[in-house]
């Protein structure tokens, strides 16, 4: 009778997160990890709340108020130099940082052993980032640890020189496309770990 009542449980959370309505910014899921969140919600064990592809930002922080910031650019693909130029021709007070943020998905899992057996399939393909946040929806966090973060401006004007702000950026799009290159890895590896009739 539990066990029934835990599967209708999890069939009724997994149905409401996968209809609410997108809240992040963008509105809208990154094209490069649908294939992946395809894969694990068609499964009748796992579903997907949280997703994001990787990302390169720039970002304008006060050390003074914590809560502040601001966003000056944002791109889920690949980025030139024009394209930050262009975002970076009026430069706040603020400090202005250059940011490559890492793929990360949120799953929940029917039973904890998978919520474990996922945890160690996400760190075999490359996020070392991944462990079990909650036990009450064995809901896992699937992440990695490359990141850069780097001030690029502060005072209204730039610190670094253009052919060091190309230099790190070439740095970003690198990493951004590890990312991707590990999305599909998890995608394979996920079909073949968790096959269902």
């Amino acid at each position: 009778m539990v066990e029934h009542s835990s599967k209708r449980l999890f069939d009724y959370w997994k149905k409401k997160a996968l209809t609410k309505k997108d809240k992040s910014k963008k509105a809208a899921i990154d094209e490069r990890i649908k294939p992946l969140l395809n894969v694990i919600n068609k499964h009748p064990n796992f579903y997907t709340t949280s997703s994001c592809s990787g990302r390169i930002v720039l970002l304008a922080t006060n050390d003074f108020r914590k809560p502040y910031s601001k966003w000056l650019f944002v791109s889920h693909e690949k980025t030139d130099l024009t394209q930050l130029k262009e975002a970076l021709k009026e430069l706040p007070k603020e400090t202005v940082w250059l940011r490559q943020e890492p793929p990360i998905l949120h799953v929940c899992c029917r039973t904890l052993e998978e919520a474990i057996k996922l945890v160690q399939i996400a760190r075999s393909v490359g996020f070392k980032r991944s462990g079990i946040q909650s036990l009450e929806k064995n809901a896992v966090e699937i992440a990695s640890v490359e990141t850069l973060e780097i001030p690029i401006a502060e005072n209204k004007k730039l610190i670094v020189t253009t052919d060091q702000l190309g230099f790190f950026l070439k740095k970003a799009n690198k990493k951004l496309a590890h990312g991707w290159k590990r999305i599909k890895e998890l995608k394979e590896k996920f079909a073949i770990s968790f096959q269902h009739a």
